[in-house]
């Protein structure tokens, strides 16, 4: 039972709470970076620090939704195949082999 919970502890919560962190983290840096400035600052006169400062929020936070994305997916189709599986099991203690089969079922496959 432990490592169930941890599968699903690294396999689902992790990767939102990372995608979460990252959106935070681009939201905290596109508000309160600053343009640097003065005799030392080695960024170019010509290109311009909110539009980099932009791309690289919109990149961290494209990241984040794809990875919330994709975990979400994982999760639904774990649980379509635990539900599945559960029934089967559930038939077969109940006695009821000859409607459902001896054989499990077969997990969804993805489209």
């Amino acid at each position: 039972m432990t490592s169930e919970r941890v599968r699903t502890v690294l396999g689902v919560w992790a990767p939102l709470i990372l995608g979460g962190i990252l959106i935070i983290f681009a939201v905290n840096f596109f508000v309160t970076a600053t343009t640097p400035s003065g005799p030392f600052s080695r960024w170019p006169a010509e290109f311009s620090w909110d539009l980099w400062r932009s791309i690289c929020t919109g990149a961290l936070v494209f990241i984040a939704v794809v990875l919330g994305i994709s975990t979400w997916g994982r999760a639904r189709s774990s649980g379509a195949r635990r539900r599945a599986w559960g029934k089967w099991y559930r038939k077969r203690n109940e006695g009821h082999d000859e409607a459902f089969g001896s054989e499990p079922p077969r997990p969804p496959q993805s489209p």
